[in-house]
C-alpha cells in the first residue's frame, strides 16, 4: 500500500471518530428549563356593533371572548393545553341573515413543546350568511398568543435560531370608503433574551418579525454559559403571533349601511390554524467529503 492510501486511510478514520462523536457532543449543548415559563392564549375581540333596520335589532356591545393565562407571578395557573375559544352568531335567529364569528387560540399539540423549541397556534373567521342592505356589521377579531420558555447553554458557541409562520389566509379584503372595508394583519415576532443577575437584557438583532411574505427566518447566535464577569447566564425564548381582522359597512352615527358584506374572511381555520414555531439548535458542520481510496 502506498503512503498516500496509508494517508488518506488514517484520515478516513479521522472522519469517522469526528463524524460519531460530534452529533453526541451537540445534543448536550442546549439544556431547556421545563416546557415553558409563561403564557397567554387569547380572544381579545370576537364582537363588535350590529343592526338589522327591518325589525329593530341593535346590539352595541355584543362579543365572545375567551382567555387562558399562565402568570406564576399573579398565582394565575391555566393547564398548558387549555384552549382558547369564542363563538359568536351576530344576529337574532329571527333576523333572516346572520354573521358568525369564530375564533381559537393554543399552545402546542396535547401541550407539549417541541424539543428544541417552542409552538403557538390560532385561526380566526368571519361568515357571512345571506346578509343584505339591511344588515349594519362593524365587526372585530383579535386572535393574541405568546409563550416563554428559559434555556441555558453548556458552552459557549454559535447557534442556530430558526422561524416559521405557517398558514392560509382566504380574506376578501377591500375598502371602499372609511365606513365600507375589511382587513386583516397576520403577525409573528420571535424575541430572545439574555438574563444574568436578574437583569435581562435583549439579544442584538431581536426581535425578528414574521409575515406571510416573510414566514421563514433563519438567524445565527452566539451563546454562552458565562459572561465577561462570570456570571451565570440564561435565556429567554418568547414567540408571539398575532390575528386581526376588521369589518365595516355602516356608520353609527346614523345608521347608514354603505354596502352589502359578503366574501370569505378567514385566517387559517379550525383544522388547519396558523402556527407560529420557534427553534434553536447546534449549527452543523458542512457535509463530510467521501474519499475514494483506490488500492494499487
Amino acid at each position: 500500500m502506498t503512503r498516500k492510501n496509508i494517508f488518506l486511510r488514517s484520515l478516513c478514520s479521522l472522519v469517522f471518530l469526528l463524524s460519531v462523536s460530534l452529533p453526541a457532543i451537540c445534543a448536550a449543548g442546549i439544556l431547556w428549563d421545563g416546557e415553558f415559563d409563561e403564557f397567554r392564549f387569547a380572544i381579545e375581540k370576537n364582537g363588535g356593533t350590529f343592526l338589522y333596520e327591518p325589525e329593530g335589532y341593535f346590539k352595541p356591545s355584543l362579543s365572545d371572548t375567551d382567555e387562558c393565562r399562565y402568570s406564576p407571578t399573579q398565582s394565575i395557573l391555566d393547564a398548558y393545553d387549555c384552549v382558547a375559544v369564542g363563538e359568536l352568531g351576530a344576529f337574532a335567529i329571527s333576523a333572516p341573515g346572520n354573521l358568525f364569528l369564530d375564533a381559537m387560540a393554543m399552545g402546542p399539540d396535547d401541550g407539549v413543546s417541541p424539543s428544541d423549541g417552542l409552538k403557538v397556534q390560532g385561526y380566526l373567521e368571519a361568515t357571512p350568511v345571506n346578509l343584505s342592505e339591511d344588515h349594519g356589521v362593524i365587526a372585530e377579531q383579535k386572535v393574541v398568543v405568546w409563550v416563554s420558555r428559559h434555556f441555558s447553554v453548556d458552552r459557549e458557541g454559535q447557534r442556530s435560531l430558526g422561524a416559521v409562520l405557517d398558514g392560509e389566509v382566504e380574506f376578501d379584503d377591500f375598502e371602499s370608503g372609511p365606513y365600507h372595508k375589511a382587513s386583516y394583519t397576520v403577525y409573528g415576532e420571535v424575541t430572545l433574551e439574555e438574563i444574568a443577575d436578574g437583569i435581562i437584557q435583549m439579544m442584538p438583532g431581536f426581535p425578528l418579525s414574521l409575515t406571510p411574505s416573510n414566514a421563514n427566518v433563519l438567524k445565527n447566535v452566539m451563546l454562552r454559559p458565562e459572561n465577561e464577569i462570570q456570571q451565570s447566564v440564561s435565556y429567554q425564548l418568547k414567540i408571539t403571533l398575532n390575528l386581526e381582522s376588521d369589518i365595516v359597512n355602516f356608520t353609527l352615527a346614523d345608521g347608514e349601511v354603505q354596502g352589502v358584506i359578503d366574501g370569505s374572511f378567514q385566517l387559517g381555520t379550525e383544522n388547519l390554524p396558523f402556527t407560529l414555531q420557534a427553534t434553536i439548535s447546534e449549527r452543523r458542520a458542512a457535509p463530510w467529503l467521501h474519499l475514494l481510496l483506490l488500492d494499487e
